[in-house]
């Protein structure tokens, strides 16, 4: 599951690099929203520079209403909520992720599949080395 506002492939090449460079934060939002707030999906604001270099700005998680009116707020098409709220309500949280990217005045979510770590591994491992990420993530939810 892909969705796009935009459909301009050089506006997207940054859309990789930010799931790459901050895959473990990804994972420890995603774990983390689950557990305290149920189905839901992963928001990353990010700032993209003139060569499409992004660097996350902020990480949050947003429930299944949350997203919803989140995507309302956005003025997404009713038949496009209607399927991003059917992919959030089917992933499987173990095992996936849903992604929402903003940059550049594009949205962008995505579901991660067939992740080499697993969310609730990534989310343990950022744990354990909380100092290393704490400074990045500015996180107050950490349990």
């Amino acid at each position: 599951m892909h969705f796009n506002t935009r459909k301009s492939p050089s506006k997207d090449r940054w859309i990789p690099n930010v799931v790459e460079t901050h895959f473990m934060e990804i994972c420890y939002f995603a774990w983390l929203g689950f557990q305290t707030q149920g189905q839901g999906l992963v928001l990353c604001e990010v700032n993209v520079d003139g060569n499409y270099k992004p660097s996350a700005r902020q990480f949050s998680y947003l429930s299944i209403q949350d997203a919803i009116a989140h995507f309302q707020r956005l003025e997404f098409y009713r038949e496009d909520i209607k399927g991003l709220s059917q992919a959030i309500e089917d992933y499987n949280p173990k095992r996936e992720i849903i992604l929402m990217l903003t940059g550049r005045g594009d949205q962008f979510v995505t579901r991660l599949e067939n992740l080499k770590i697993l969310p609730e591994m990534a989310y343990n491992q950022v744990c354990a080395r909380w100092d290393e990420y704490s400074l990045a993530l500015d996180n107050p939810l950490k349990i």
